[in-house]
Parts: C-alpha cells; sequence; structure tokens
C-alpha cells in the first residue's frame, strides 16, 4: 500500500471518529430527553379527565402534542408550590408530615426532602469541593467531594478524632453511586479545579478534564520477568 493510500485511509479515519465523536453525544442526549418525556407524558395523560368537547377527548387531543406532559406536570408541581407557600397550606403540609412520621416510611421521607433541599435551595456546600485523598491504599489517590466540613458529634465519639469531614467517593462511569467515607481533615487535600471538571473526570475514567491541564505523560513502570 502507498503512502497516498496510507494518508487516505488515516484520514477517512479521522473523520469517521470525529463524525462519531460529534453525533453520538447529540443522538444519546435527544433520545434520553424523549424518553424522559415520553415516561412522564404516559403517566400523566392516562390521570386527565375524560371529558370531551365537541365529541374530542381531552385526553386524547392532548396526546397528539409531544410534551404536553411535562407541561401539565410543572404547571401542576408550580401550583402546588403556591399553594402550599401560604398559612393554610403550610397546616395542610404540616398534617400530612405528622401523619408520615407515624409510619416506617418516615426515614425514607425525610432523607428525600433533605437531599432535595439541599440541592434545590442551596442550603449546603454539598459537591462543591473536589478533593483527593489515598484510597484505597496509600499512594493511591482517589476523586472525591466534601459533602460536609463538620464532624458529626457521634462519629467524632466513635472515632476519637473530631476532624472528621464527609467525603462522597464516586463510582466511574456512573458517579450517582459511591461511598461515604469520614475521613481525618489533614488527609483531605483539595484540588484546584470545578466540580464539573470532576465530574467530568469520574465519568470519562480519566480521559477527560479540563482544559490545558495535562502536564505530561508517563508511561507505567515496566517489571522484568526474572
Amino acid at each position: 500500500m502507498t503512502a497516498h493510500h496510507k494518508s487516505v485511509g488515516a484520514r477517512l479515519r479521522n473523520w469517521l471518529i470525529a463524525g462519531i465523536l460529534l453525533t453520538a453525544p447529540l443522538v444519546t442526549t435527544f433520545a434520553l430527553a424523549k424518553w424522559l418525556i415520553d415516561a412522564i407524558d404516559n403517566t400523566i395523560i392516562p390521570l386527565l379527565p375524560s371529558s370531551s368537547i365537541e365529541g374530542v377527548s381531552l385526553s386524547a387531543f392532548i396526546d397528539k402534542v409531544p410534551g404536553s406532559g411535562v407541561v401539565i406536570l410543572l404547571v401542576t408541581l408550580i401550583l402546588i408550590g403556591g399553594l402550599m407557600g401560604g398559612f393554610l397550606g403550610h397546616k395542610i403540609v404540616s398534617w400530612i408530615e405528622n401523619l408520615i412520621n407515624r409510619t416506617p416510611l418516615r426515614i425514607l421521607y425525610k432523607t428525600i426532602k433533605q437531599i432535595l433541599q439541599t440541592f434545590l435551595q442551596g442550603q449546603s456546600t454539598a459537591f462543591k469541593k473536589p478533593v483527593v485523598i489515598e484510597y484505597p491504599r496509600k499512594d493511591c489517590w482517589a476523586v472525591g467531594f466534601i459533602t460536609n466540613e463538620k464532624c458529626f458529634k457521634k462519629i467524632a465519639d466513635g472515632t476519637g478524632d473530631d476532624t472528621m469531614v464527609s467525603i462522597f467517593l464516586p463510582t466511574t462511569p456512573n458517579p450517582t453511586s459511591g461511598f461515604l467515607l469520614f475521613i481525618p481533615k489533614k488527609h483531605v487535600r483539595v484540588l484546584d479545579m470545578s466540580v464539573e471538571e470532576a465530574v467530568k473526570l469520574v465519568i470519562s475514567a480519566g480521559i477527560l478534564s479540563g482544559e490545558n491541564d495535562e502536564l505530561g505523560t508517563s508511561e507505567p513502570t515496566k517489571i522484568s520477568k526474572k
């Protein structure tokens, strides 16, 4: 094969890779968005009343408009938020929560509520400090996120160290699962990078990070066979 043919082949290969890198994220994003919208529509629209206007069913009419279920859900949530924000709304919410607190569901309800309040209302600095810790052994570093810089009293009493910080150690490539670790603050090193860069680093298994972030390349040490 001539050098010209090799050059053409290499160029076609690069174009193919570029095409995949450009289209795959777009197609995947739109596919997931469509799946989510369809899932919401299929859940919300069947709940609509079966009343009809001039012989046309309301639910059947709305079903023909893609994303209508999402709009209905958003409007409903906004109305609920507005109504529950008043004095009467607070009384109703308090009554419902008192009922839940008398059931085994109270732990699940309180956990979900606290997590949503943390992320939606910004009541915490959770996941805003990317760090590295030595895990699972010395000289082996893992990327994590500080979720709480204050040490829990029971953790301090159990470990004898009141400088413990809460670290969420995500898994790759799915950062929504992981481990909760309590580590002395002196063993935690804060990274000079944004949360987005750290998450990108975890999801891509170290392939992607911030722009101009690589200092160089290093070859793994070769172990000679004796």
